[in-house]
């Protein structure tokens, strides 16, 4: 197939060089997509508990050496209102965005691309 990919690049010329770093760069976008949606899940549920678990401290007798418990209440506040923003970003972006479909040869014409335009594949995209 790297042979087959070079073909591809080769005979194609920049039209097939355009349409496969675009290809490229919709797959990044979607994983990137689908990292922060996740990410923002994470985080609501994360300020949540953190918010919760002040809130129990918060209440709890004052003990010696504990700093900034009189914070508690307020860091609290603000962290619910964070994951409720959170929330609200999430609901906004339900499903998940559809990806393009590489062939064999269009992941190792990518490459080739990407190799003679100077870029590191594995650094900069990962596989395709």
């Amino acid at each position: 197939t790297a042979k087959g990919g070079k073909k591809l690049v080769d005979e194609g010329g920049q039209p097939a060089r355009a349409a496969l770093l675009a290809k490229g760069d919709a797959k990044d976008a979607v994983g990137t997509d689908k990292e922060a949606n996740r990410l923002i899940s994470l985080g609501a549920e994360r300020l949540e508990t953190a918010a919760k678990k002040l809130r129990e401290a918060a209440g709890m007798p004052d003990v010696e050496g504990i700093q900034g418990k009189e914070k508690f209440a307020l860091l609290a506040d603000s962290y619910e209102k964070r994951a409720a923003a959170y929330k609200q970003a999430g609901a906004l972006l339900t499903g998940e965005l559809e990806g393009p479909v590489f062939s064999e040869v269009e992941t190792d014409a990518l490459r080739v691309v990407l190799a003679q335009e100077g870029y590191d594949w594995a650094y900069k995209r990962g596989a395709a």
